[in-house]
């Protein structure tokens, strides 16, 4: 569960990069709903944490901070909201991958993580398409 809640630390951490050097304005709105989602998330699984009896993570670890530093170099790079729009479309299949190997290392979960993994999921998804319907028009 805390290793969900990195990932989700680092989702957060590479959306709120993108954003900032993204021109157009209803994309950024977009962004702003993917970010939200996002942290809709993190209280999520905060919540399970806590209720496993275990301490919140503050922070994205070692790894997450290593992502965070990559990818703060990488966007340096970007210049149009196109190749914006492909990192973040890569960033959402890397953590729907990440929410499927989570699942699958865990055969049998309870009800309430179950619920959460299934509406993060579903919210990929339907980020994933709204971003793949803007690269489609910058095409």
């Amino acid at each position: 569960m805390k290793q969900l809640l990195r990932g989700t630390y680092i989702g957060i951490s590479v959306f709120e990069n993108l954003k900032e050097h993204l021109k157009s304005k209803e994309l950024k709105e977009v962004f702003a709903q993917i970010l939200d989602n996002f942290k809709t998330h993190e209280r999520a699984l905060a919540a399970l944490v806590i209720a496993q009896h275990e301490e919140v993570p503050r922070d994205l670890g070692m790894q997450g901070k290593l992502s965070q530093l990559m990818q703060a170099i990488k966007s340096m790079t970007l210049t149009s909201d196109k190749e914006i729009l492909s990192e973040a479309l890569k960033a959402l299949k890397m953590a729907d991958d990440e929410l499927k190997e989570f699942t699958e290392r865990h055969y049998t979960l309870r009800e309430d993580v179950e619920k959460t993994v299934r509406i993060m999921q579903d919210d990929y998804a339907g980020s994933y398409h709204t971003l793949h319907k803007f690269s489609i028009e910058f095409r």
